[in-house]
């Protein structure tokens, strides 16, 4: 299966929007295919800082955001959730937006 072609412009809006609305900031995209997600491919994966007041509804209803503007799955890692000896790894591959 082809992944999606994500258009930038439409990405940088969605990120811009959900900065706005939600307790977060967008730190980095992260390449495909880094979270594992079984029931589909995810071109997006946005690597975020959360604010205190950030809820997992309002997580959950950012990821719905993106993906709704972008047309494409999309996922949020919360840059917090990684751990380990790979988390320099990862937060390596994060490239701005």
């Amino acid at each position: 299966m082809n992944a999606p072609t994500i258009d930038r412009g439409r990405l940088r809006g969605a990120v811009d929007a959900i900065e706005r609305r939600y307790s977060l900031k967008v730190a980095g995209l992260l390449p495909e295919g880094i979270v594992a997600h079984p029931e589909t491919d995810t071109p997006v994966t946005l690597l975020v800082d959360a604010g205190s007041d950030l809820t997992l509804l309002d997580l959950s209803s950012a990821e719905v955001d993106v993906q709704n503007e972008v047309g494409a799955p999309a996922r949020i890692l919360l840059r917090t959730e990684i751990e380990g000896t790979g988390r320099a790894a990862v937060l390596a591959l994060s490239r701005p937006l």
